[in-house]
């Protein structure tokens, strides 16, 4: 297996810059009611309420124009997997056996569905931070090889300012299937409410089926209401293609399969994307944009070249997007997925027998889950050979004693916009002249309140 740095020619419609203007609310982002998590019962906590310090990216006027993208390819001699460096580390192919299984939207079209306005459908996206994709899915991270006894593995990370963590995660090839490793880790003396999704867009077809080992599932859709539904239910909802409203299905997966979650999304022939991770990750989402006027237009406007449109099938630490869980402080959680191609005969007889061949067709996909897990998690601390640098603002909050200094995630030395802060550190007082960038947190709370 090898990891190999270039560059991919794309149409980009975007992506939004910065515009320097804070975001001081949660821009009315789902929340769960005090009811809600009590019928949900996975001890979440609230969320913060603000995506300070990050500013607004809506500098974008819907032109594509053509652009060039950092890549990290990761590959074998079955399965080629592209990461956007400059995109938040977005999984954006994965070419398993000369075939893709994700969505790719030409042009890559830009949109305020993000955080910080900023957002684009394909792929697959890695979320941190609460309900809403991410604040990075727009900006650059880290980049770096690690050497194992099974060839290289990539390293992308970057420091998530909102909470206070650093995002990372690790990815090889292993016989045609991809595993990434997601590591998240509490540096803080205090808990921190954390989400994760990960979600993959993959393509839609009218008989597009979703298989999860599930009989029910919390549904949740624009009347913000969250209801437990059966699955498949009346009409079908495991085929999205074909029911008018859009809306998330929360799987409730089956006890016998929460050692090893997982989900399929497979065309009329039984063949597609499959998706199953260690037990960490157990949660398990359709979302499906729905064939009436207004779910058909939101397709035609993040794929304006057309195509057969998409779906996202997605994976999360809590059972629904509405939940936030507390990592502890100094306590560290970490997961491996797997992704690739799968061929599920009978994926569209009876739910019960297409599960079954569901099952059956994630274990022919991911046979090494477990071991890959232990060979990622026993390289966590290793040293990175640093290929590709993003955001300054990890390496201000290593100076500054917030966050520890680590081989396996350097951030260089902070740069031209955290120079008031570093000055802040080193001689106890802000520099006069303009105001410089945010910064939150107890830490430089407790600073500023002794600063001249």
């Amino acid at each position: 297996m090898t990891v190999t740095f270039g560059e991919l020619a794309y149409d980009v419609a975007g992506p939004g810059t910065g515009d320097g203007l804070p975001i001081l609310d949660d821009r009315g982002q789902a929340r769960a009611t005090a009811d809600e998590l009590a019928r949900l019962g996975g001890g979440a906590v609230p969320r913060r309420g603000t995506v300070l310090p990050y500013d607004a990216q809506r500098s974008y006027d819907g032109v594509a124009r053509p652009t060039t993208l950092r890549t990290a390819v990761v590959a074998d001699g079955r399965a080629r997997a592209t990461f956007l460096l400059d995109l938040g580390g977005r999984l954006w192919s994965l070419v398993v056996d000369g075939r893709e299984v994700l969505h790719q939207p030409t042009p890559l079209q830009v949109g305020n569905l993000a955080l910080r306005n900023a957002w684009f459908a394909g792929g697959t996206e890695w979320n941190l931070g609460f309900t809403g994709h991410w604040p990075l899915t727009c900006a650059p991270v880290h980049a770096g090889v690690v050497g194992t006894p099974h060839g290289q593995v990539l390293r992308l990370w970057e420091y998530e300012r909102m909470l206070g963590l650093v995002w990372r995660i690790d990815a090889l090839v292993r016989d045609g299937t991809l595993y990434v490793h997601p590591v998240l880790a509490n540096p803080h003396d205090h808990d921190v409410a954390v989400y994760w999704w990960s979600n993959s867009a993959v393509p839609l077809h009218d008989g597009s089926r979703v298989l999860v080992a599930a009989a029910d599932a919390w549904h949740y859709d624009d009347t913000r209401t969250l209801s437990l539904v059966a699955v498949p239910g009346e009409p079908d909802q495991t085929y999205p293609g074909r029911v008018p409203g859009a809306a998330d299905h929360f799987f409730r997966v089956a006890a016998a399969d929460r050692h090893r979650p997982w989900i399929c999304a497979v065309d009329e022939a039984g063949e597609g994307f499959g998706q199953a991770s260690s037990a960490r990750l157990m949660g398990r989402k359709l979302f499906r944009w729905g064939t009436s006027r207004g779910g058909r237009r939101w397709q035609e406007w993040l794929a304006p070249a057309g195509g057969p449109g998409y779906l996202e099938v997605q994976a999360g630490l809590a059972a629904t997007q509405l939940e936030h869980l507390p990592l502890p402080a100094r306590e560290r959680w970490e997961w491996t997925e797997a992704y690739g191609r799968v061929a599920v005969a009978g994926a569209h007889g009876p739910w019960d027998a297409a599960v079954d061949a569901g099952r059956d067709a994630i274990d022919a996909m991911a046979p090494h889950l477990a071991d890959t897990d232990a060979l990622l998690a026993a390289h966590r601390d290793a040293p990175v050979d640093v290929r590709a640098q993003a955001g300054r603002w990890g390496a201000l909050e290593v100076v500054a004693g917030h966050l520890p200094a680590e081989a396996a995630t350097p951030f260089g030395e902070p740069g031209p916009e955290q120079q008031p802060w570093l000055a802040l550190v080193r001689d106890g007082r802000l520099p006069l002249g303009d105001p410089p960038a945010p910064v939150t947190g107890p830490a430089w709370r407790r600073r500023l309140a002794t600063a001249e």
